[in-house]
């Protein structure tokens, strides 16, 4: 068998990476001898910075139908090509080039896929899979902002003949009240089962990982966090999901605290660059406070108690489907005596997601083998 694993699976934010190498060790695991490729929803084919090949003649023809084609429908694809044209154009080109083979299944692995950001790369990749008559599996994904447009493009690739499979891990609700014709099933996201596949550090180094987020305006919200711990008598540092601008930030709040370049290594842990390395970062830490959604789902597959801040619902939808909505808040909620309740019922914590995490799997594996039973 031969699978298209589609993802952002080389972007910087490393949650997006832990995903796709975890459900790529899944169908390793549970399908012997499945061969795999991955596809980057933005085009890039590493974790190094992209830059743009130049395509061959035929490719540039191809590209230029493609579009014209669009524009000539005056469609939503077309719009949202032409607001991310270099991403668009990486990705066309990275998809022409894988589908010179031929391929069982396309499964999108998951993540917050159901937005703005991806609607015209899914829309992209959907309809060169019904050309090709490939089946499509979008697992465990989630949902954020959707405009006119982004609803229209959805709409249009969850409803063609080679779309065999959706499943959610959040916004189950919003997904079936704004696509009522669509059937989908709801799950759990696959990077709670990472603790299989991949090695934690050694031993723990520091007591409190504080996980920041790029976001001016939980600025404030950040600084007063750092600044309680900073007089807390606590160990502690500050880590981010391996996005450089997410690191910048962390620099920057640092500095605004008074605190030099030479002083910050003693405050911010290095960048990781890898998911094996964002795994070997959370997992030093003895609890986590964070706003990464994918740091706070690490944490949980190695049961390190963790308090997740709220910038976005998906991150609160997390805990209460575990069972622990005590273990997030917004984050002008955040109080330094939280910390004390992080390792309440950290068993628990732990089993928990293991059964979401194999929950996950099962239902991963059961779509999968619902296309193989289907194939004439």
């Amino acid at each position: 068998m031969k699978i298209l694993l589609v993802g952002e699976c080389y972007s910087e934010n490393l949650g997006d990476g832990v995903i796709c190498q975890t459900v790529d060790r899944v169908l390793q695991e549970h399908f012997p001898g499945v061969q795999i490729d991955f596809l980057d929803l933005s085009g890039r084919v590493s974790y190094q910075d992209v830059k743009e090949e130049n395509l061959t003649k035929t490719e540039q023809l191809l590209q230029a139908g493609f579009l014209v084609g669009l524009r000539l429908k005056n469609c939503a694809a077309y719009r949202a090509c032409r607001q991310a044209p270099v991403r668009s154009r990486l990705l066309w080109r990275q998809l022409k080039r894988r589908l010179r083979r031929k391929y069982d299944l396309i499964l999108f692995a998951g993540g917050a896929l159901i937005m703005d950001y991806f609607a015209g790369a899914i829309a992209m990749v959907v309809q060169e899979a019904e050309r090709k008559r490939i089946p499509v599996v979008f697992h465990a994904c989630g949902m954020g902002a959707c405009n006119a447009d982004s609803i229209q493009l959805f709409q249009e690739a969850f409803s063609k003949n080679c779309v065999k499979a959706i499943s959610l891990r959040d916004s189950f609700a919003r997904f079936t009240e704004i696509f009522p014709s669509i059937t989908a099933r709801e799950t759990f996201d696959t990077a709670l089962a990472c603790a299989r596949y991949f090695s934690r550090t050694e031993k723990v180094n520091t007591m409190y990982g504080i996980g920041l987020i790029s976001m001016s305006r939980y600025y404030e919200e950040q600084k007063k966090m750092l600044q309680s711990f900073l007089v807390s008598g606590t160990q502690w540092k500050i880590f981010t999901n391996g996005a450089s601008y997410d690191q910048r930030f962390a620099q920057t709040l640092l500095s605004d605290l008074g605190i030099s370049p030479q002083e910050q290594k003693k405050y911010l842990v290095d960048r990781a660059k890898t998911p094996e390395e964002l795994i070997k970062t959370v997992t030093s830490f003895q609890y986590i406070i964070s706003y990464r959604m994918h740091s706070q789902i690490i944490a949980a597959s190695y049961g390190i108690p963790s308090l997740g801040l709220v910038w976005d619902e998906k991150v609160r939808e997390h805990y209460y489907k575990l069972g622990f909505a005590q273990n997030c808040c917004a984050p002008e909620a955040w109080r330094m005596e939280m910390i004390a309740q992080l390792g309440y019922k950290a068993e628990a914590w732990k089993r928990k997601a293991d059964q979401a995490a194999l929950s996950s799997i099962n239902d991963l594996i059961e779509q999968i083998q619902g296309v193989r039973d289907s194939d004439p």
